[in-house]
């Protein structure tokens, strides 16, 4: 079994007694994880915290975050830690490896022997163990996580059931961070188009034109009757 120290998390390679104060404990490790990631709404600075600190509690040999990508059934590399094979932008088709065989099945898979697996794809050489866990949120897939340790079995039935719990922040954290990026980039393209049309509607009107004849509006009184009415429209779609 594995040695790691206690951290944080409070991973012990011992299994604990299934009691209301075991049960209560476990609930503070996740609250103060799920409090650490959900501090940031930034997906680029959210990723590495979560693979930093999941690393460094567990003592693992690799760990990786692949998010799905929504325009393809593929699932992109986002975040990664002491892999030497792959890096960041990797990706791997749905039913391919552990990771596309818990994205098809949406449920956890763990390989207490990697070279006993029918599913693992061969990546660190130390890697003697292996789970990967679906992240979930509301039953929408976001991606999926994968713990490898360098010893065998290394992953006790309290850790990976703590693991599924840190996997459901996981979810949570990176949906809200991926949300906030999309509504963001929506703003910014919004009040460039507002930005360009304001510039341009300015430059039409410092054109001199000829007086109207009797009883039609000036121009400089349509186009701003124009203006306005497409400046409504614009600031009512950013709503």
């Amino acid at each position: 079994m594995a040695t790691s120290p206690l951290t944080d998390f409070g991973f012990s390679t011992q299994p604990l007694p299934e009691t209301p104060a075991h049960r209560i404990v476990e609930l503070v490790r996740l609250q103060k994880f799920a409090q650490r990631i959900t501090s940031t709404l930034d997906i680029e600075e959210l990723v590495p915290r979560i693979v930093d600190e999941v690393a460094a509690s567990l003592g693992c040999v690799e760990i990786n975050l692949f998010l799905r990508d929504p325009e393809q059934t593929e699932f992109v590399l986002a975040g990664v830690r002491g892999c030497t094979v792959h890096g960041k932008g990797h990706r791997i088709r749905l039913g391919a490896g552990m990771v596309g065989h818990v994205a098809s099945t949406r449920e956890m898979h763990y390989a207490p022997d990697v070279t006993r697996d029918p599913y693992y794809l061969a990546c660190e050489q130390d890697t003697r163990s292996e789970v990967a866990i679906p992240l979930q949120r509301e039953g929408d897939l976001v991606g999926v996580f994968t713990a490898s340790h360098c010893e065998l079995d290394a992953f006790c039935p309290d850790q990976l059931r703590l693991l599924q719990g840190l996997c459901d922040h996981i979810a949570v954290a990176v949906h809200n961070a991926r949300r906030f990026g999309d509504e963001r980039d929506q703003r910014e393209q919004d009040e460039r188009r507002l930005l360009h049309f304001y510039s341009s509607a300015a430059s039409a009107a410092r054109r001199p034109c000829a007086s109207p004849p009797t009883g039609r509006p000036g121009r400089a009184a349509s186009f701003h009757a124009y203006t306005s009415k497409c400046a409504q429209g614009i600031s009512a779609g950013t709503k």
